[in-house]
């Protein structure tokens, strides 16, 4: 709320929040660089949510204006920087929202299984009641013959040398969530109540954890079991419907043909097109703007210092689109990304 400033609707952060594949959420996403929240809380409830602004606008945190849109107070702003208990480690909801929580499902039967049978007792209830979970993981067990004691050791050794890596406390909490042959793992209801947090925050670290984990599963060839459990659940951050637009895109074929083939509107294709200039490297984007209004958008966006599209496109002459607009700050994004991460 705070990296929004008033410019998006508390519903608009909620489909941010839950991974909506719609333009407006991923756009967003990228737009107030949030991209790492994105879905990372993918089962949250919408009235869950609502409960939980309510609650902050109660105490004072926050103040919603009539078209539902969301500030801090300087209460709640102070809180961000003195009072949360979170400590975000690596959250990557861009490029682990949708592997996440399937990962930490098949790691906590992996996890029990392995343990189950290194203590001779083979009948035992699966803690994820999931049949595609629960048949992956004994593929997963199958191919790289994990069930020997060689490799009940290095399981112990990942698990041991990750969680030395994140603070103490949320290194506890994901022991206590785990069912061993000793052991069966607290709920996250009940590990709200151990540790005296909310089952949202419970949620919230566990996710923390997890990005973390693939994060360095995918930098580090030093795993012996986890690199193991399957991470090639590839997904690209857009709308199946902008996919779409973007095969006919590279077969050559324009926005006005695109919308004709497919039935939609020519504002709909130009919203792909924008997906797609977050994360498409090699998308031509002069075919939509010229060098000379690119350059025009970019002085102004930057003079201005907002992502306000009236506001940008009050400050540009008639001729200049909003799509344009959008276009520009979508690429100037991406390329501000990339210089990030080198």
């Amino acid at each position: 709320m705070q990296q929004v400033q008033g410019e998006r609707s508390v519903a608009n952060i909620y489909h941010l929040i839950v991974g909506k594949k719609s333009t407006q959420s991923i756009q967003d996403s990228y737009i107030y660089n949030l991209s790492k929240y994105y879905g990372i809380y993918r089962i949250l409830k919408r009235d869950q949510f609502e409960e939980m602004i309510h609650q902050l606008i109660a105490d004072g945190y926050m103040k919603l204006d009539q078209d539902g849109k969301g500030t801090l107070t300087e209460k709640g702003s102070l809180y961000l920087v003195k009072g949360s208990h979170l400590q975000l480690l690596s959250l990557n909801g861009e490029k682990f929202s949708e592997k996440a929580p399937a990962f930490l499902d098949k790691l906590l039967l992996l996890i029990q299984t392995m343990t189950n049978v290194m203590a001779g007792q083979r009948g035992f209830i699966p803690v994820i009641d999931n049949p595609l979970i629960q048949r992956e993981v004994k593929q997963i067990i199958a191919r790289h013959s994990l069930l020997s004691q060689a490799n009940f050791s290095n399981l112990y050794k990942d698990l041991y040398s990750h969680l030395n890596t994140i603070p103490s406390s949320y290194a506890d909490i994901f022991v206590d969530h785990m069912t061993t042959y000793r052991q069966v793992g607290l709920s996250k209801q009940q590990l709200a109540l151990k540790y005296q947090v909310t089952v949202f925050d419970i949620h919230c670290i566990l996710m923390n954890i997890i990005h973390q984990l693939l994060a360095s599963i995918q930098q580090s060839s030093s795993f012996y079991v986890l690199d193991k459990i399957d991470l090639d659940h590839k997904s690209i951050p857009i709308t199946e419907s902008a996919q779409r637009t973007y095969q006919q895109l590279k077969k050559g074929m324009d926005i006005e043909q695109i919308a004709k083939r497919r039935g939609l509107k020519e504002n709909t294709i130009q919203d792909h097109i924008i997906e797609i200039a977050y994360w498409e490297n090699n998308l031509v984007w002069s075919e939509f703007i010229t060098k000379k209004i690119y350059d025009e958008i970019l002085q102004i966006v930057n003079h201005l210092n907002t992502n306000k599209l009236k506001n940008i496109k009050s400050h540009l002459p008639e001729y200049v689109s909003y799509f344009q607009i959008k276009l520009v700050i979508a690429l100037e994004n991406k390329k501000s990304r990339k210089e990030q991460t080198q």
